[in-house]
C-alpha cells in the first residue's frame, strides 16, 4: 500500500468550521486490510498506514522521538461516503485532539509545530500504535468493563475526556427514563460504531423490548422524533451534548448515560517513559485551567472533559 505523509512543522492549523468542511470534500481514499482510512485536515494530515511488526529499538521512544525531531500523532477521522460528518461534534472533538498533540510536542521537543498528524478511523488507531507507525494515538476511545483489556495491549494515559452511551429525545417527552420506552423504537444513525448491541444488552437487562430504526443523519433522526416516528437518538453523550446545545429547546437527555468511558492517550506498551511525560502534561493542563479554555476555543463541550 502507497501511503502518504506530509509534516505538519510550521504549519497552522485551521479550525474554522467552514474551512473544514470544504477540505473534508477533498478527501483520499486509502484501502487497506483494516479499512477505509482518510486524509483530511487544513494542513493534509496523512493516512494511517497499514501496521506491521512490532518495532525492536533499542533505545526509548522519548529518546527515539528527540533524534527524529518530530512527534508523530494519530487521531480519530470519520466521514461518510457522502463526504459529510454525521457526528455533529466531530471537528470540535478533532479541533480538540489537534491541540492536545500540538502541546505534547511542545512538551517533548520545545516546539509545538515539531509535530506530524495521521488521521484515520478510530478503530485502527491502537493497532497503528501497536505497530510502531505512530508515537501516540489520541480519542482512542475505550469503555469501562474493557479497559483492562486494552492495558495489556498498549500503555494508557489518564483521560482528557469522559462519555458513554446515551438517548435524547424531545423536549417535553412523555419519556423520561429508559423503562418508557418498552415497546417502542429508538432511533440510530447507520455509520461508525454500532452503539446497539450495548443498548439492547443494557434494556434485556431490565426486561425491556425496544425496537431500532436507522437514519442517515441526526437531522433527518430528529425529525422523525418530533414526529413521533421513534421515541429516541440512540448515541454518545458528545455528540449528543453539542446537537441538544445546537438546537436550544428542542431536545433533551432521557435519563443519565447508560455506560461510562474514557477517551485518552495510547502508546508502545512496555515504555513507561513516555506515556509519564504524557499524564504529567494533562495533569499540568487540567490544573491550569487550560485544558478547558483549549475546549472552549474550539467548540468541545467542557462538561465531558475529565477535570478533578
Amino acid at each position: 500500500m502507497t501511503s502518504l505523509r506530509k509534516s505538519w512543522q510550521g504549519a497552522d492549523f485551521c479550525l474554522n468550521m467552514d474551512n473544514t468542511k470544504a477540505e473534508m470534500r477533498k478527501k483520499l481514499l486509502v484501502a487497506v486490510a483494516c479499512g477505509v482510512l482518510i486524509t483530511v485536515g487544513c494542513a493534509s494530515p496523512a493516512s494511517i498506514p497499514t501496521p506491521t511488526s512490532t518495532p525492536t529499538n533499542t533505545v526509548s521512544k522519548v529518546q527515539e522521538i528527540r533524534a527524529r525531531g518530530r512527534l508523530i500523532v494519530a487521531i480519530r477521522q470519520e466521514e461518510s461516503p457522502r463526504g459529510l460528518h454525521v457526528d455533529p461534534a466531530h471537528t470540535r472533538t478533532r479541533g480538540l485532539e489537534v491541540a492536545l498533540a500540538r502541546a505534547l510536542a511542545k512538551k517533548l521537543l520545545g516546539d509545538e509545530n515539531r509535530l506530524e498528524i495521521i488521521s484515520g478511523p478510530a478503530r485502527v488507531v491502537v493497532s497503528t500504535v501497536q505497530g510502531g507507525q505512530v508515537d501516540l494515538g489520541l480519542a482512542a476511545i475505550f469503555h469501562a468493563p474493557t479497559t483492562d483489556v486494552l492495558r495489556q495491549q498498549v500503555e494508557v494515559s489518564e483521560p482528557f475526556a469522559v462519555g458513554g452511551v446515551a438517548l435524547i429525545t424531545k423536549a417535553g417527552s412523555a419519556s423520561s427514563a429508559l423503562k418508557d420506552l418498552d415497546g417502542k423504537k429508538v432511533a440510530y444513525i447507520a455509520l461508525g460504531r454500532d452503539y446497539r448491541p450495548e443498548f439492547d444488552t443494557i434494556a434485556k437487562q431490565q426486561g425491556l423490548s425496544i425496537g431500532f430504526e436507522q437514519f442517515d443523519s441526526y437531522d433527518e433522526a430528529a425529525i422523525a422524533i418530533e414526529g413521533g416516528q421513534v421515541q429516541a437518538l440512540l448515541g454518545h453523550t458528545i455528540p449528543h451534548t453539542v446537537y441538544v446545545a445546537e438546537n436550544p429547546g428542542r431536545f433533551v437527555f432521557l435519563g443519565k448515560p447508560l455506560t461510562s468511558e474514557q477517551f485518552g492517550v495510547v502508546e508502545t506498551k512496555g515504555d513507561d517513559e513516555l506515556i509519564g511525560i504524557v499524564n504529567e502534561l494533562l495533569k499540568e493542563l487540567k490544573a491550569s485551567g487550560e485544558l478547558a479554555r483549549l475546549a472552549q476555543q474550539v467548540g468541545f463541550p467542557v462538561e465531558s472533559l475529565a477535570l478533578p
